[in-house]
């Protein structure tokens, strides 16, 4: 297993209008935890489909760590996600949906903390 793991995020929003506000605190607040090294939160165009989504903001993190506290980091950038997404809230933003990719897999967040370390391990490879 390497020591690097990317994840990538997809914030959707029910409003537009805090947008911009949602990405910087999303970034400022990613960008603070000890294993993150790079992470870039970029507000995307509206899309429209068969249920309307008002924003969208696509995420990338970079965790590095050594190989033996890489599952562990992720699982505490987890829980740090999970109180950003309240405090968003707080906010008064309605999160829609968050999804994360690690390795190949798409995953929400219960699917992330619902998996064994050594799945996680086998998704990041």
């Amino acid at each position: 297993m390497d020591n690097k793991i990317i994840i990538r995020m997809h914030f959707e929003l029910s409003d537009s209008t805090e947008q911009e506000k949602i990405s910087q605190l999303i970034q400022e607040r990613l960008s603070q935890l000890d294993s993150v090294s790079k992470t870039k939160a970029i507000p995307e165009e509206p899309r429209t489909g068969v249920a309307e989504i008002a924003a969208a903001i696509a995420v990338t993190v970079l965790l590095i760590k050594s190989s033996r506290e890489l599952i562990e980091e992720l699982r505490k950038f987890i829980q740090e996600l999970k109180g950003l997404i309240v405090d968003c809230q707080e906010l008064g933003e309605v999160l829609k949906e968050v999804w994360i990719e690690v390795g190949d897999e798409r995953l929400s967040l219960e699917q992330v903390e619902q998996q064994s370390d050594e799945e996680l391990k086998a998704s990041i490879k």
